[in-house]
């Protein structure tokens, strides 16, 4: 996948995935990983979408396997994430589709900067009755 800096389109190249460890497996193959994709490709599921929030990407789920990738935010890790997820959706017999429905943002560093707090000035006052 590569952004043309335009969050409307994107344009896919074959998609390479990074290769995953033996831990990463387990870990994508974990039960609560399955259990989770299996009840997000149930029938009653067709239309719906997960925002996997600190991964970066939404999957909807179209029926009959195939999960979609409707929406991805281009950070360093999006690849990875992709992968884990790709290897838990192959595990109960599904696939991610990219093209044409995956909306590619580009990814924009937040930067929290810690900005000096002004000291509270006393404020006098009398209560008059």
């Amino acid at each position: 996948m590569k952004s043309n800096n335009n969050p409307q389109s994107v344009e896919i190249d074959a998609l390479v995935l990074p290769e995953l460890s033996e831990e990463e497996l387990e870990y994508a193959e974990h039960a609560d990983q399955l259990d989770f994709i299996e009840d997000f490709s149930q029938e009653g599921s067709v239309g719906k979408y997960h925002w996997f929030n600190s991964m970066g990407f939404s999957l909807q789920y179209a029926g009959n396997g195939e999960f979609r990738c409707i929406y991805a935010v281009d950070h360093p890790g999006l690849y990875h994430c992709l992968a884990l997820v790709n290897h838990t959706v192959k595990c109960v017999g599904g696939y991610i589709v990219f093209a044409p429905y995956t909306v590619l943002v580009p990814y924009v560093e937040q930067i929290v900067q810690d900005e000096p707090q002004s000291e509270a000035k006393p404020v006098y006052g009398m209560e008059v009755a």
